[in-house]
């Protein structure tokens, strides 16, 4: 009796793994006998890494062999991303028995991540004020967690965001396929580079501004880049949200100095003692 997982994404060996999605809308496993009568019950049995059963559920053969059996949605017996296997069971009418296993693949586990970088540090910006928390750095460094019960080789592949914006030009983005870099232009110059290894250590680089909204003094614009794991069968979505801090003027208090030239003052007193000034000859 042979299996088949659908709507699962499956490899070669159709190997399935159970995403989010598919456990919260619920999934099929079906597949296909031979000698088997129609109308015969297969029984699927789905199990964890340690062999126990977790959960049964049933499907009849049809014309042709075929045969379904529906896993319903959210059922408690499932997690998205851990590793499980089916057995699946039947016999003809006369007893005999057919049974197959398959595993059921994980999907990796990403987290997310944040980077800080500041156009403060970029060749024309403009030293941060007195009590910017930021951190001030144009290289920012760090890690997304990535577990797989059964994967340890994963594939990363890097994605830009769009409407991004530099001295009023387009940023547009090249690179970020499973091994290389996603770098971000603007008229030719480079503006902001990630670099994320298999194990999600990341490196990102600012090497020039980006537009930000005007007014509210040193704004923090958030770019996410999207970020896809991929361990061969399964792939898994995140985001890095990389935080750039924008490089403002500062403006001070005026103050204005004025020198006043020194001044040179004579007084001459004029004592009269004539008499003259106390008539009123007018002479």
């Amino acid at each position: 009796a042979g299996q088949s997982q659908s709507p699962l994404a499956t490899d070669a060996d159709q190997y399935a793994w159970i995403s989010p999605a598919a456990k919260a809308t619920g999934f099929a496993i079906s597949g296909v006998t031979a000698g088997v009568e129609a109308g015969r019950t297969v029984t699927v049995d789905v199990l964890n890494s340690s062999g126990t059963v977790l959960g049964t559920v049933t499907g009849t053969v049809g014309a042709g062999g075929a045969w379904k059996a529906e896993v319903p949605a959210n059922a408690s017996w499932i997690t998205a991303g851990l590793n499980y296997s089916v057995r699946a069971t039947v016999s003809d009418l006369a007893g005999n028995v057919a049974t197959d296993t398959d595993r059921l693949d994980a999907a990796p586990v990403v987290g997310t991540g944040i980077a800080y970088v500041s156009e403060n540090l970029l060749v024309n910006g403009i030293p941060a004020a007195a009590g910017d928390t930021f951190p001030q750095q144009k290289v920012a460094t760090g890690n997304l967690a990535i577990t797989d019960p059964d994967s340890s080789a994963f594939s990363v592949s890097l994605t830009g965001p769009a409407g991004v914006t530099s001295g009023g030009q387009a940023v547009t983005w090249s690179g970020g396929t499973a091994g290389t870099d996603l770098v971000g232009s603007a008229g030719g110059l480079e503006v902001l580079r990630v670099h994320m290894t298999g194990t999600g250590a990341y490196t990102v680089t600012l090497s020039g501004p980006v537009d930000q909204a005007t007014g509210n003094g040193a704004n923090v614009l958030g770019l996410n880049v999207g970020v896809s794991v991929s361990d061969g069968v399964a792939t898994t979505a995140s985001t890095l949200t990389v935080n750039i801090e924008d490089s403002v003027p500062a403006l001070n208090a005026p103050h204005q100095g004025i020198v006043l030239p020194p001044q040179t003052t004579n007084i001459i007193i004029v004592l009269d003692t004539s008499g003259s000034m106390a008539t009123n000859d007018a002479v």
